[in-house]
C-alpha cells in the first residue's frame, strides 16, 4: 500500500539545455526537460508519428506526419517519460524491500510466510472495522436519522450501488476482454443486431519509429530492464486452503461484508419510485404479451471523433492493437481512448440484453441523450423496425455505422422531445414506462459523462441466501411522435 503525492512537478535538478549543441552532452533522458527559450523545448517535446514506412503493410490512405494534440498545454513524451521512472524505482524500492522482508522471515519462522510480515497491520484493522460498522450500523445524527454518504444521497433512487460490487459491460475503450456490451444483446429475428462491420488494417505489433530509439551512446534503461539469462521459474499457482476461513483472511472479510449487506435493507429508498423498481409492487394489469418485446433491427454502433469501425484489441496494455480501422490517416497513433456505443431512435424497436447472474437484482444502463446520432438504416423509415419487426428473412452487411462529431453539449430542452416515453421490460413483461418528466430526473451525472437509469432494484432478490444469481432478460424501447429519428446511445449495462 502507497500513499502517493505530487513529487513529480520538481525539476530543479536537471541540468539547463541552452541550445540543439549543447544538448548533445545532457544525459538524453534529461534533454530538454528544463529550458529558458521555450520554443527550444516545445519544439523537442513531442516524437510521436502516425507512421514508419514498413515493407509488410501499406496503408489504405495518406499518413499524416504527426499525432494530433501537440499543443503546449500537454506534457508531452520526456515529461511521461520522467513520471514513468519515478513510478518504477518506487516500485523496484517496494519490491526490494518487500523481498528482503519475505527472505528474513521465511529464515526466521518458515514457510509460508506469517500474515504479520505482509499485511497492513492497523491500517487494514482500522479499514475493516469502519467496513464492518458502517454496513451493519450506518452513523446517526444527533435527531437519531441515518447520515447518508455523498454516494447514497446522490443514488437515493438505488442506494444499495455504493455498498456492493457492481459488474458490467460496456464498450467505451480501453477495456478487458470479454465484457463487451454488443455480447449481451440479443438479436433480431432476422439474425441482425448491432455489429463492427470493418476488420483492421493489420493487427501486427507497430514498428518503433526511428525519432523514438534511444541513440546509441546513451543508456537504454528499457533494454537493460529485460536483459537477462535466466529461464523463467516453474512455480506452481495452485493453492489448497484447508480447514475453516481464517478471520484475518480476505475470505472472510468479502463472506462476512456479503452476510452485512443483506442485512442493512433498512437503508431508507426513495418510495415513490416507479414499480419497475420494485418488481414485487408491480399492478398485474401492466404486463403485456410476452410476444410484444422482440429484438429491435434498427440500433448501430456509434462511434465519435475518430473512434473505431472496426473491432479492436484495446485493453490499455503495451500488447494493445488499436486504431488501425480503415480509412485512418494515423495508423501510429494506437491509443486506447475511443468512445463507442450503440444508437437507437424510437423507430428502432427494442434493445434486449441477456444479462447473466444478477444476484443483487440491480441492473442499470448508462445513456446519452445528448449523442445526436441516428442509424442510417432508420433514416428512410416511417414505422418502427421499418415495418419488418417479426421479419426473419436473413439480413444482408452494410456498412452502416456512424462517425460524428460533437460541437458542444446541448440542453436538455434542445434535444429531448416533450412527449418522450421509454418502456422497461424484464424478462419478457414491460413493467414500466417512463415519461419526460420522470426520464429526465436521471440525466444529472455523478462523474463527468456517467449519467445512468435504474432499470430494475429488486431487493427481495438481493435477500435470497445461498442464491449464486439467475439470469435476466432487460429491454428498452423509446417513443416520440414529435422526434421519431431523435437518436439516443447507450454504452455501458451495471449490475450486482
Amino acid at each position: 500500500t502507497a500513499w502517493v503525492g505530487d513529487f513529480r512537478s520538481n525539476t530543479d535538478f536537471f541540468p539547463m539545455t541552452e541550445d540543439e549543441v549543447q544538448a548533445s552532452k545532457v544525459p538524453w533522458a534529461a534533454r530538454y526537460m528544463r529550458s529558458d527559450r521555450n520554443h527550444l523545448a516545445n519544439t523537442e517535446k513531442y516524437n510521436a508519428i502516425c507512421w514508419e514506412n514498413r515493407k509488410d503493410v501499406k496503408p489504405d490512405a495518406k499518413q499524416d506526419d504527426k499525432v494530433g494534440s501537440q499543443v503546449g498545454w500537454h506534457p508531452g513524451f520526456r515529461a511521461h517519460q520522467w513520471s514513468g521512472r519515478i513510478y518504477a524505482l518506487i516500485i523496484l524500492e517496494g519490491l526490494k524491500r518487500a523481498l528482503q522482508t519475505w527472505e528474513e522471515g521465511i529464515t526466521k519462522e518458515g514457510f509460508p510466510l506469517p500474515e504479520s510480515y505482509w499485511h497492513v497491520g492497523e491500517t487494514y484493522q482500522t479499514v475493516r472495522e469502519k467496513l464492518r460498522t458502517h454496513v451493519n450500523d450506518p452513523p446517526k445524527d444527533g435527531g437519531g436519522q441515518e447520515i447518508k454518504s455523498a454516494c447514497e444521497r446522490f443514488a437515493a433512487h438505488v442506494p444499495r450501488i455504493c455498498r456492493l460490487a457492481m459488474q458490467g459491460y460496456g464498450m467505451w475503450h480501453p477495456k478487458i476482454d470479454g465484457r463487451n456490451l454488443l455480447d449481451i444483446i440479443k438479436p433480431a429475428p432476422n439474425g441482425y443486431k448491432p455489429y463492427y462491420s470493418n476488420s483492421q488494417q493489420y493487427t501486427t505489433f507497430d514498428l518503433l519509429p526511428h525519432v523514438q530509439a534511444v541513440p546509441d551512446d546513451q543508456v537504454d534503461v528499457h533494454a537493460i530492464a529485460i536483459a537477462t539469462t535466466n529461464l523463467a521459474p516453474d512455480l506452481n499457482h495452485d493453492w489448497n486452503e484447508e480447514g475453516g476461513v481464517a478471520p484475518s483472511s480476505r475470505r472472510w472479510l468479502r463472506e462476512i461484508s456479503e452476510k452485512a449487506l443483506r442485512r442493512s435493507f433498512h437503508i431508507e429508498e426513495k418510495k415513490d419510485i416507479p414499480s419497475v423498481l420494485y418488481p414485487e409492487l408491480m399492478d398485474p394489469r401492466e404486463l403485456q404479451s410476452e410476444q410484444d418485446v422482440v429484438p429491435g433491427r434498427g440500433w448501430d454502433i456509434v462511434a465519435f471523433g475518430d473512434g473505431p469501425s472496426a473491432l479492436e484489441y484495446c485493453d490499455g496494455s503495451t500488447m494493445a492493437t488499436c486504431g488501425k480501422y480503415p480509412g485512418s490517416s494515423c495508423l501510429g497513433l494506437g491509443h486506447n481512448d475511443h468512445h463507442v456505443g450503440v444508437v437507437g431512435t424510437p423507430l428502432s424497436g427494442w434493445l434486449v440484453f441477456n444479462v447473466p447472474k444478477v444476484k443483487e437484482g440491480i441492473i442499470l444502463i448508462r445513456m446519452e441523450w445528448w449523442c445526436g446520432a441516428t442509424p442510417k438504416m432508420v433514416t428512410d423509415w416511417n414505422e418502427v423496425n421499418g415495418g419488418k419487426t417479426l421479419d426473419t428473412t436473413p439480413w444482408n452487411e452494410t456498412n452502416t455505422e456512424i462517425n460524428m462529431r460533437r460541437l458542444g453539449k446541448p440542453t436538455p430542452d434542445q434535444v429531448i422531445p416533450n412527449d418522450l416515453k421509454m418502456d422497461i421490460a424484464i424478462n419478457g413483461s414491460i413493467v414500466h414506462t417512463m415519461d419526460r418528466k420522470e426520464w429526465i430526473e436521471y440525466i444529472n451525472e455523478p462523474s463527468k459523462n456517467c449519467a445512468t437509469w435504474p432499470l430494475m432494484n429488486d431487493y427481495k432478490m438481493a435477500k435470497k441466501e445461498d442464491f449464486e444469481g439467475e439470469d435476466v432478460e432487460v429491454a428498452i424501447r423509446f417513443h416520440s411522435d414529435e422526434k421519431p429519428k431523435l437518436g439516443l446511445c447507450v454504452s455501458h449495462l451495471y449490475y450486482a
